[in-house]
């Protein structure tokens, strides 16, 4: 039989023990649709520069708009932005010297601004120049900013 004076306290460790770990999920795990945003941008285009961020941005704007879903539900799909890959401590990106800007253009998307989709020709999908994945075979890029190579498909 238990001692109702144990039980209490196997409950309150059980319950103390709870809290700890919610807290611990509660870490750099979890981000703001503004954050996912900003290390989507970074994760990808960091060493692009201000206009590689930026036409990133442009691709997640362009499949927001087309796949009906939010700025960071696009970015989270699955298999679609390599930095999100089984990976989930991302925040070490915020460290990286263009964090500022990536941080300032996802506030300015997630608020409702707009970026000047035409200028990758609406292109919904994107790879470096050094690769070549399975959907752009025969495709012809619409555009190429950096070491980045741009289409438009379907």
């Amino acid at each position: 039989m238990i001692n109702i004076e144990n039980y209490n306290k196997i409950l309150i460790a059980i319950l103390m023990t709870c809290c700890l770990l919610v807290q611990a999920s509660e870490g750099r795990d979890t981000f703001s649709e503004t954050e996912i945003v900003a290390l989507t941008l970074l994760g990808e285009a960091r060493g692009e520069g201000d206009i590689g961020m930026y036409v990133v941005a442009c691709v997640i704007k362009q499949r927001s708009m087309e796949r009906d879903l939010s700025l960071s539900e696009v970015c989270l799909q699955r298999k679609q932005f390599s930095c999100w890959n089984g990976k989930k401590d991302l925040g070490y990106l915020f460290k990286s010297s263009s964090a500022p800007y990536a941080i300032r253009l996802s506030r300015y998307l997630i608020g409702g601004g707009d970026v000047q989709r035409e200028y990758i020709n609406y292109a919904n999908h994107y790879c470096t120049l050094k690769t070549n994945p399975y959907w752009a075979k025969g495709k012809k890029p619409t555009k190429t900013v950096g070491n980045h190579k741009f289409f438009k498909l379907k």
